[in-house]
């Protein structure tokens, strides 16, 4: 439909947006200064809290990690986030971080962009479909709000996710069960064939052999034998109508008739 190609046709601007800001990132650079933490699931994330990126320069600094921001799957996921970014020791207070989801302009779906997948854990009230970027800790909690994507945040990034690389390892396991089927299916053709070739050449051997040892089985026409020659006809003394005989030579009749009257 119309809506839906708009759709598709405002998500890839927003996608192409963020792959030029990806190769323009010198020209804005800026060195990150946040750090590690590891989830009580043992998951990795990296987490800058410092009010000094945008979205794009927020992508730009977790692609130098090779890392892209976060994109939460599974509840379990979002809870040891929640964990992380409540736990005092880690920060005072629920830092405002930019993550890696968008809401599709013009629409009220919000979508991860490295899955394109929807997702929904609003704090009340939100979102309001005013903005088009997606962060978290609005007012020191962990739900998610929409706001301007210029304006400036922490982020927090993750390495690809086990869910990501397992999706990944079954089309893999699914292109390769499809390659095999085409591999098993051309061997039974193949098989066939010389099967077909070597039941051929047994029957044509078995002929050979049979006719070798039963001569009799030749065609009729090389077992005839030679037709007996005719009599030659002799001249014949033959009665005609005066009484009087009269010989004719064998010359002057068919060389197969004996006797002929006239």
């Amino acid at each position: 439909s119309l809506l839906k190609e708009t759709q598709q046709k405002m998500i890839f601007a927003i996608l192409l947006q963020i792959t030029l800001s990806v190769f323009i990132f010198k020209i804005n650079k800026i060195n990150a200064l946040g750090q590690f933490y590891t989830t009580v699931e043992n998951k990795q994330y990296y987490v800058d809290q410092e009010k000094e990126y945008t979205l794009d320069n927020s992508i730009i600094e977790c692609f130098k990690l090779n890392m892209s921001l976060i994109t939460i799957g599974t509840i379990k996921e979002e809870e040891a986030i929640n964990k992380l970014l409540l736990n005092k020791t880690n920060f005072p207070d629920v830092p405002q971080l930019w993550i890696g989801g968008l809401i599709i302009p013009g629409t009220r779906t919000a979508i991860w962009i490295h899955t394109g997948r929807l997702f929904e854990s609003w704090y009340r009230g939100n979102p309001d479909y005013t903005f088009n970027c997606i962060f978290i800790g609005y007012k020191s909690k962990t739900q998610w709000t929409d706001g301007t994507c210029t304006n400036k945040r922490g982020f927090i990034c993750e390495y690809p996710s086990e869910l990501k690389l397992q999706e990944d390892h079954e089309k893999l396991k699914e292109e390769f069960q499809i390659q095999m089927e085409k591999i098993v299916h051309l061997q039974d053709e193949l098989n066939k064939e010389k099967q077909l070739s070597v039941t051929l050449k047994q029957q044509l051997e078995a002929k050979t052999t049979q006719e070798a040892d039963n001569p009799a089985l030749e065609s009729p026409s090389s077992q005839q034998e030679p037709a007996q020659s005719l009599p030659t006809a002799e001249a014949n003394s033959l009665e005609v109508p005066n009484n009087e005989t009269q010989e004719y030579r064998s010359q002057f009749l068919f060389s197969h008739v004996y006797n002929a009257f006239f």
